[in-house]
């Protein structure tokens, strides 16, 4: 945990890009929310620039570094509140003017982060308040990557995917339909930049498009794949970008090609490009399209989505909801099945004869005795004695 939080103050050109917009958005009085605070750097430097009280939100226990912090250097600081819950589950005394947030994915805003600022938007923000940063631009490269491409998909080579004699040709399918969170530089870009899509976070917090590109190589190379990154707004006129500053805090999305094509100026890409919010936790991406020569004569075509891994990955996200204490809460299904195994776990019945129940009282939940036992066991450790 140190070492990424070194790594993240090491950064001084993404720490200065939020001081500048701090001194150029906190105005004496204002009050201040950081979300996500960690060490409370920002939270440090909204402070620094004038906010009368400044509310350092952080759910992990790093909150007590960022306390310790705090205290050897509050003759610098004036005051900031820590507060060690999740903050859609927080309830601040009074509304702020300006509300932090940085923990963005490759992508820019990730689902998650969607609900955590809408929530901070409707229960933190005064009217005509502003988020830090108060925006972003999504942009899309066509890109030359022999080194990513070839440990992402070369590695499954399709003409040798029988290892010790058993077929796992399903993983390069797999890993064609993935979208790659890493890092690049400008140095692999094989045509300009285009913007596909950009976000006021101060009217709108969710990241869904389908767009039709014209992609045109100005560089001579070999197609990998579409490299896919956010540059940051920030009030002030500042900008940040993930691609053109090297950070360890933003990744950038890598969308592969099945094949690498060559490429020459002049020939050109048709893509479509769709990011789509279900299913949660996560985006479903979809890139296909067709090279072109100059000519317009195709050279190749493909056909890619997140969709082929949805079978393989797991929902069980746990995202706290924000509630009033005016809320009148019911049982969903999770919770009946819950209340049913508790209600049974009396001290005369045992785990065996639970699992049958469970599956006599929800038998589209569990198609299997194997399942049904598995989360009995779940609540027993939990609440057995």
């Amino acid at each position: 945990m140190i070492l990424y939080y070194r790594r993240l103050v090491s950064e001084h050109s993404r720490i200065y890009a939020f001081q500048r917009a701090l001194e150029a958005c906190v105005h004496p009085g204002d009050v201040v929310c950081e979300i996500g605070a960690g060490l409370g750097t920002y939270s440090f430097l909204a402070s620094q620039a004038g906010a009368s009280r400044v509310y350092a939100i952080e759910e992990g226990p790093v909150i007590d570094i960022a306390k310790k912090l705090y205290d050897a250097n509050s003759k610098d600081l004036g005051t900031i509140e820590f507060i060690h819950q999740h903050s859609t589950l927080v309830v601040l005394p009074e509304k702020v003017d300006i509300v932090i947030y940085e923990n963005f994915g490759s992508l820019g805003l990730t689902p998650v982060a969607g609900c955590i600022l809408e929530d901070a938007f409707e229960r933190f923000l005064k009217p005509g308040g502003t988020f830090v940063p108060n925006g972003m631009k999504l942009y899309l490269a066509a890109i030359q990557a022999d080194t990513l491409w070839g440990e992402t998909i070369k590695c499954l080579n399709e003409n040798d995917e029988r290892v010790l004699g058993l077929d796992y040709s399903l993983l390069r399918h797999l890993a064609v339909n993935e979208r790659i969170q890493t890092s690049y530089g400008p140095d692999v870009l094989l045509c300009d930049p285009l913007i596909v899509h950009s976000l006021n976070l101060n009217e709108c917090q969710e990241l869904f498009f389908s767009h039709e590109l014209e992609i045109e190589m100005i560089q001579p190379g070999i197609l990998h794949g579409f490299g896919c990154w956010t540059d940051f707004d920030f009030p002030g006129g500042y900008t940040y970008s993930q691609v053109y500053n090297k950070s360890a805090t933003y990744a950038r999305s890598f969308f592969p090609m099945p094949k690498p094509v060559a490429v020459q100026p002049g020939e050109s890409v048709h893509m479509h490009l769709s990011v789509m919010k279900k299913p949660f936790p996560d985006y479903t991406c979809t890139w296909w399209g067709e090279v072109m020569d100059r000519k317009g004569k195709i050279k190749t075509k493909w056909k890619s989505s997140t969709l082929h891994l949805l079978p393989f990955q797991s929902n069980d996200i746990n995202l706290p909801k924000s509630f009033d204490a005016g809320y009148h809460p019911k049982l969903n299904k999770e919770g009946h099945i819950r209340k049913f195994i508790l209600e049974q776990m009396n001290g005369s019945i045992t785990i065996d004869t639970i699992a049958h129940k469970v599956i006599d009282q929800f038998p589209d939940e569990f198609p299997s005795f194997a399942e049904a036992f598995t989360r009995v066991i779940r609540i027993v450790k939990k609440c057995a004695i």
